[in-house]
């Protein structure tokens, strides 16, 4: 029975090249490296095909075929080998790094950026007053100590936040919504629809709600940038008003960009600043 093929890289050859391929190495199932005999006698050519996660992609998995990918120094394939298997043998030269490993701690951010949405505020403060209420009637019951209810009331916020908020995970400009960034979240979940989806018609179907969404996000994002925009101008236009002149400098380093590029005066063989413009051209 033939199953669809979801995840691999291969080459396609002409006849030539078939007859020239000397070596064949996969690395897993997003690197394949081919060797090639060449008119240069003694010459190799290699060529490595890759198929990198996007950056939807779970970070293990991006690290684990970057860190594969850099691994490679030379790789050899010994067809003449006796092995005793199908398998050729293979010789490869490898970068590895000593490492000290030590327990770490990750540091759990939340995405706070939910609580400037009215409703997520209210699905939080149900939520936290829930928590405290099962925990004030547990120290009614039980004689803790200081130290047990810090736990307690450190509990109820961590679960809290990751129930409503959830984690952060990318860095997001201010000025998109929360409604833009649940669009966001449900384009992500449609991404993975489409890798889930076994039958060509699944994942047509998949693809065709993904390229919408994908088309939703952008107007949305635009949407939200255009009203961020006009709301610096009219801030400007107050502090103009106002004559805020640091106020008003700060809206239109936000307005042009934060990261100008500036412009170094020339200077002259003792490292003082040259003016002139006749002495800027024979520098």
């Amino acid at each position: 029975m033939n199953m669809l093929q979801l995840q691999g890289v291969d080459l396609m050859l002409f006849k030539v090249a078939q007859n020239a391929l000397i070596g064949l190495e996969s690395h897993g199932f997003r690197i394949i490296k081919a060797s090639f005999k060449t008119k240069k006698e003694g010459i190799t050519m290699n060529i490595i095909q890759c198929y990198a996660p996007t950056n939807n992609s779970n970070d293990d998995i991006k690290d684990q075929f970057y860190e594969r990918l850099q691994t490679m120094e030379d790789v050899r394939t010994r067809r003449e080998a006796d092995i005793a298997s199908y398998h050729h043998l293979v010789v490869a030269n490898l970068k590895l790094k000593k490492k000290w490993t030590t327990g770490q701690i990750t540091l759990q951010r939340f995405n706070t950026a939910f609580l400037r949405d009215t409703n997520k505020i209210k699905e939080f403060k149900i939520a936290l007053n829930y928590r405290f209420q099962a925990l004030q009637d547990l120290l009614k019951k039980e004689k803790t100590t200081m130290e047990d209810n810090w736990k307690g009331i450190k509990e109820a916020l961590t679960s809290t936040c990751q129930e409503v908020l959830g984690l952060k995970k990318h860095h997001h400009k201010e000025w998109i919504s929360i409604g833009t960034l649940d669009e966001i979240k449900e384009r992500k979940n449609m991404k993975a629809a489409i890798n889930n989806n076994r039958t060509r018609a699944e994942r047509v179907q998949a693809q065709a709600e993904y390229t919408e969404a994908n088309k939703q996000v952008k107007r949305s994002i635009r949407a939200d940038k255009k009203k961020y925009v006009e709301e610096l101008a009219k801030a400007a236009e107050k502090a103009a008003r106002e004559e805020n002149m640091k106020q008003l400098y700060d809206i239109t380093k936000k307005l042009v960009g934060r990261y100008g590029k500036t412009e170094k005066p020339a200077e002259n063989k003792e490292r003082k600043s040259v003016v002139e413009i006749q002495e800027q051209e024979n520098r």
